[in-house]
């Protein structure tokens, strides 16, 4: 009988360890930490982005070439004080020509 309740006592005792240390650090749900990475990337790829459109390295598209080049024209005809001729000249300057 002694030998029975040693045996049980030794049970015990080495098995608590692993239930205590189960309870103190829950175990990693890959999802979650999948989730994780994921927003990450979100918020660094949009912070890029804006950075990007903030610094104005787009390239201009052919027909903002285009409306650029005839500024001096448009300006002739409408007056350099006409709202349209304002918003285009700050366009022109937004994509760099």
């Amino acid at each position: 009988m002694p030998r029975i309740a040693l045996l049980a006592a030794t049970c015990l005792v080495a098995a608590s360890p692993a239930a205590i240390a189960q309870e103190l650090s829950p175990a990693l749900d890959p999802v979650q930490v999948g989730q994780g990475l994921v927003l990450k990337h979100m918020v660094e790829s949009h912070g890029r982005a804006a950075a990007a459109a903030r610094t104005g390295k787009r390239q201009p598209t052919a027909q903002q070439v285009a409306a650029c080049g005839q500024r001096k024209r448009f300006i002739a005809e409408h007056g350099a004080d006409d709202p349209r001729i304002r918003k285009l000249q700050q366009l022109c300057r937004g994509v760099g020509l």
